[in-house]
This record gives C-alpha cells, sequence and structure tokens, in this order.
C-alpha cells in the first residue's frame, strides 16, 4: 500500500524567505493511520510539499522542493550530457526534476533513480541558493 505523506515548510515572513522548520504529516494507508499536521509553531506562513513515494539511491525520501544532483551522464542524440543538479517539482500530473536548460528535465521514477544516480543534497527552503552551484 502507498503512504500518502507531505512536508510542511514553516517560514517567519510571507515571502517566505525565512526558513524556520519542517514538520511532517500524512496517512499510512495499510493501517489506516492518520498523523496530523503540526499547529504549534511560532512560523506564521507554510508550503507543503507532497511525498511521490520514491527514494533517492542512498534510501532519502525525495519530496516536492528538494534539490537533487544527478551523478551519471546521459544521451540526447549524439550529445552527451553530465549529471546535473536540479529541483523537484509536481507538473502536468507527474513528478519531475527541472533543472537549469530545455534538455535536464526528467520524469522522476524509479528507473530514472536507479539509471542516472538521483540523490537529495538539500531543498530550496532551507538552502534557496543550492541551485546557483
Amino acid at each position: 500500500m502507498r503512504t500518502i505523506k507531505f512536508r510542511r515548510a514553516h517560514f517567519f515572513d510571507k515571502e517566505k524567505t525565512n526558513f524556520s522548520h519542517f514538520t511532517y504529516w500524512g496517512v499510512k494507508m495499510d493501517i489506516f493511520e492518520f498523523v496530523s499536521p503540526s499547529t504549534h509553531s511560532s512560523a506564521l506562513y507554510c508550503i507543503d510539499c507532497q511525498f511521490p513515494g520514491l527514494l533517492d539511491i542512498h534510501g532519502n525520501e525525495i519530496y516536492e522542493g528538494d534539490v537533487v544532483s544527478m551523478i551519471d551522464e546521459y544521451y540526447i542524440g549524439d550529445f552527451r550530457h553530465k549529471g546535473f543538479i536540479g529541483r523537484v517539482e509536481y507538473n502536468d500530473g507527474s513528478y519531475e526534476v527541472i533543472g537549469e536548460n530545455e534538455f535536464d528535465t526528467f520524469c522522476l521514477s524509479v528507473n530514472d533513480i536507479n539509471s542516472f544516480g538521483f540523490k537529495v543534497i538539500g531543498n530550496i527552503y532551507e538552502n534557496p541558493k543550492l541551485l546557483e552551484l
């Protein structure tokens, strides 16, 4: 059974630039247990990020807003591309890793994680400059 989980990013400011902390909540479908989101926080603004049920190559959960790196190279036609860094987004019914150019967008699936070696290196909430590397 699938576990439906969310990670809530808490912020102190309306612009969501002053990160406070994460809380986790969701439903464990196999035992029908609901874990409620925390309401006890000094943070004023929140963003919910869903867990698509995928783990990186080290077994870490991947959520929307995570920054992942792809350590292996890949080919598009005759062009060889080395690994890249991108953010995880939900787009048109699927989760994608969005890189900095048009070739660096991947549908996030178990096959892609295993084939290309995706690993979580952070998230855009705790470290928004991570994508500037």
